[in-house]
């Protein structure tokens, strides 16, 4: 297959701001899906300089994040650090703490190959507690 190649006037970040501004423009609400890894470090990094910039509104910005529960405590505490960074803007951040199950590919195979977060009936083998402004209930 032939690939065709273009020239922008723009790079890759200016592009990115270009479609960020696109979707706040017209007025209604924005969800963004926070992980606290690279690619959403990247995205949240982007947005928030937009929102101190003016460039955008903070109060159409609901940022979610799902706690799975066995996560690295690097990736809590930088979850936590954005969080605080949205709600001193004014955006909302939900930080979600619910059971989730979460398949493998030997789910295919067994019936039993599969993890649920936060699980209501094994309390006693969380791996950490939730934050005490999480959401547990859905």
């Amino acid at each position: 297959m032939a690939t065709k190649r273009c020239i922008a006037s723009i790079d890759v970040v200016q592009a990115a701001r270009v479609r960020l501004k696109n979707i706040f423009d017209n007025g209604l609400p924005v969800y963004m899906s926070f992980s606290a890894g690279k690619d959403s470090l990247v995205l949240a990094h982007l947005v928030l300089d937009m929102i101190q910039h003016g460039e955008v509104n903070a109060n159409q910005l609901t940022i979610q994040f799902i706690d799975e529960e066995a996560i690295y405590p690097c990736i809590e505490e930088m979850a936590k650090k954005w969080r605080k960074k949205f709600l001193m803007v004014g955006a909302t951040f939900e930080w979600y703490c619910i059971e989730v199950r979460h398949f493998n590919c030997f789910n295919l195979l067994e019936n039993d190959e599969s993890y649920i977060c936060w699980d209501s009936q094994k309390q006693d083998v969380w791996i950490r507690q939730p934050p005490e402004f999480a959401i547990t209930e859905n």
